[in-house]
């Protein structure tokens, strides 16, 4: 469910973001991915795109939180990332998110109030 989930997210994304992304993501299995930390069960526990550089553009939206029960950080500063209105209220679920770092994207808004984010 969460490799659909990414490849579903990378598909909503523009064409060089999609390409980048097809770089760094190679292969069937997501936890040799760049930028992906898997747990022993193979379960997403780490989503970050910051460190390499990444240049994504596109929107939050189409990430499906709810598939994500095991993420503990999600790190997609410093790419082009915008939104329309606040960031997505699905966010709440990542109810094991220790670290959220979206800083300097295009992105509005705040956090929903209702999620467990320290």
């Amino acid at each position: 469910m969460e490799v659909e989930a990414l490849l579903r997210w990378k598909a909503s994304l523009d064409y060089h973001s999609q390409t980048l992304l097809s770089s760094l993501w190679l292969g069937s299995n997501h936890f040799n991915w760049v930028g992906i930390t898997c747990d022993s069960a193979g379960s997403v526990t780490d989503l970050s795109l910051a460190e390499y550089g990444s240049r994504l553009r596109g929107t939050l939206r189409d990430l499906d939180f709810l598939s994500f029960h095991n993420l503990t950080r999600l790190h997609l500063r410093n790419n082009s990332l915008y939104g329309y209105g606040p960031i997505p209220s699905h966010i709440r679920y990542l109810s094991k998110l220790i670290l959220l770092d979206l800083s300097f994207n295009n992105l509005s808004g705040n956090i929903p109030s209702e999620s467990s984010i320290p």
